[in-house]
């Protein structure tokens, strides 16, 4: 698929709903109008429709660890505007997000429109700490079968290496992005540890580790930030864009962050300044055409184990009161937005960690989306995505 019919969707789709006079901020999504991405505005309540109903509310997992996320996911019809507190604020009428409470967290939803306001609540529950023992595999040598290694006594270590294996591929560049699956020369290695839960241990999901032996995918988009497609409520930007430009700012340069702590590989993506502006860059696999000039896009394969990860945040000169919620999208060759993760930050001295795991995707034709919507900032909302990469472990 080529890139240049991406665009051509996304153009007439944004005609459109800015005919409408739709207000709020709006995310383009390619050949769907249901609210499957942040950002959509709720659809106005017809007139003498009464309050406006939560369809569903839940999280999962209700329970998590310290440091661990949980995700919320929820459906609202009828409403004007859909807030989520604490700390997630005004989102879609449908969507998920991400949350990490540091203790147990109840978030109430609040759906409203012109005849009042309905409400639900979920509750995250933060385990506290236990002295349970946990059982991690640390390592793996080489596993190429089942094997059973038996009972181990506490603090007791066992090895069982195979020699009977051997490599039995020659390492290839797989340095395009383009790079299908079957080009990639790798073992996918799995051992895990107390697969019948006989013990009963602080931690029972963590048993398992998974490697990629060979050749492993990586896709960093700071190398391809040049050749995305940008877009901000104003249209296109083509890079480099100044720091300046009002209308919106994406570019990849070694930035102050709000940790105090410089990064090179930093995507500066600040939206337009206008009340809830935003900005989006698609990603595709690049490629630049015989005898052609202009790049073009094709959809990208997936392999098994792969992830996204990312820190976020914000510039060590950004206005003090800054909020954005920074989404990462998957679209497949179909147009639609198969995947959705968000994260709603503020500028309080630290990034926040996105870790997408992309592995139910395997073997999908795909594309990437980064995208920043401003919640609240007293100048420009100075956003930057750390290190964004797709990767297998």
């Amino acid at each position: 698929m080529k890139k240049h019919v991406w665009y051509l969707t996304l153009v007439l789709v944004l005609v459109l709903a800015l005919a409408a006079g739709t207000a709020g901020c709006i995310t383009i999504t390619p050949s769907s109008p249901a609210p499957t991405t942040p950002g959509n505005g709720a659809t106005p309540l017809p007139a003498g429709q009464g309050l406006p109903v939560v369809k569903s509310f839940t999280v999962n997992p209700s329970s998590i660890d310290p440091g661990k996320q949980a995700t919320l996911t929820w459906e609202v019809t009828g409403a004007t505007k859909v807030d989520i507190a604490p700390v997630v604020g005004s989102v879609a009428p449908a969507n998920t997000v991400l949350v990490s409470p540091t203790q147990t967290t109840t978030y109430t939803l609040t759906a409203t429109n012109t005849a009042g306001s309905s409400t639900a609540t979920v509750t995250v529950t933060v385990a506290a700490a236990t002295g349970r023992a946990d059982l991690v595999i640390t390592d793996i040598e080489l596993i190429s079968r089942e094997d059973d290694l038996g009972p181990l006594s506490p603090g007791q270590e066992k090895k069982n290496p195979f020699t009977n294996y051997s490599w039995a591929f020659e390492m290839v560049d797989t340095s395009a992005p383009f790079a299908t699956i079957s080009e990639l020369r790798q073992f996918i290695v799995r051992a895990c540890a107390d697969t019948e839960n006989d013990v009963v241990e602080s931690d029972e999901a963590n048993n398992c580790r998974t490697e990629v032996w060979g050749e492993k995918y990586t896709y960093r988009f700071a190398d391809f930030a040049h050749q995305a497609w940008w877009y901000t409520p104003s249209g296109g930007l083509t890079l480099p864009v100044p720091d300046s430009n009002a209308k919106g700012v994406a570019a990849v340069k070694r930035v102050a962050l709000e940790d105090n702590v410089s990064f090179g590989d930093t995507i500066l993506t600040y939206p337009e300044q206008v009340p809830n502006g935003w900005i989006k860059g698609e990603f595709g696999a690049f490629y630049l055409p015989n005898f052609m000039w202009q790049t073009e896009a094709a959809y990208i394969e997936l392999p098994g184990l792969a992830r996204f990860t990312a820190r976020v945040g914000f510039t060590r000169d950004a206005a003090p009161d800054s909020q954005a919620k920074f989404t990462f999208m998957v679209g497949d060759n179909s147009e639609e937005i198969i995947l959705t993760q968000s994260i709603t930050a503020a500028n309080d001295g630290q990034l926040d960690a996105f870790d997408v795991d992309l592995s139910s995707l395997k073997g999908k034709k795909v594309y990437f989306v980064l995208r920043v919507d401003t919640i609240q900032s007293d100048g420009q909302c100075r956003a930057v995505w750390v290190d964004p990469v797709v990767t297998q472990p």
